[in-house]
């Protein structure tokens, strides 16, 4: 991801995306494509929905994280100056349910796909080499 990504990012700016959205797709798309073997492998099932459902949920993560972990910490002097967290985070986090939801349940939204281990392996290595050649063209350009 972190050899993807910037990249990506840097690609996506040059054809005219901001910057803060090519952040959010660069991101969501190099964490996709690295894990996306490993996951067909355990799960038997490639999905079609990851990268839109994960773009379209950019926006509700940080807000979720920071109010649960204000929350949380809040909880350890006094649940009354916690309360407030909790039911703003509720928020963001109900918008993360109702997406999973709706990328998930549909019969589109993943198909049959079991990679062997070998196979991973071999993915995951095209992978590494592809992201350091990309990391390397960059530094010597």
């Amino acid at each position: 991801m972190l050899a993807l990504g910037p990249p990506l990012q840097r690609g996506l700016v040059r054809l005219g995306c901001p910057e803060l959205i090519a952040e959010a797709i660069a991101a969501t798309v190099s964490a996709t494509v690295a894990t996306t073997p490993v996951i067909a492998w355990k799960v038997g099932r490639l999905s079609l929905a990851a990268i839109p459902a994960n773009l379209l949920a950019a926006p509700a993560v940080a807000p979720a994280m920071w109010l649960g972990l204000g929350g949380s910490a809040m909880a350890q002097v006094s649940q009354a100056v916690a309360a407030p967290f909790a039911y703003a985070a509720a928020v963001p986090v109900s918008c993360l349910l109702e997406l999973a939801q709706l990328f998930g349940k549909p019969s589109w939204a993943s198909v049959p796909w079991k990679p062997s281990g070998e196979a991973v392996l071999v993915m995951l290595g095209v992978l590494a080499l592809g992201a350091g050649m990309l990391g390397r063209s960059r530094s010597e350009a």
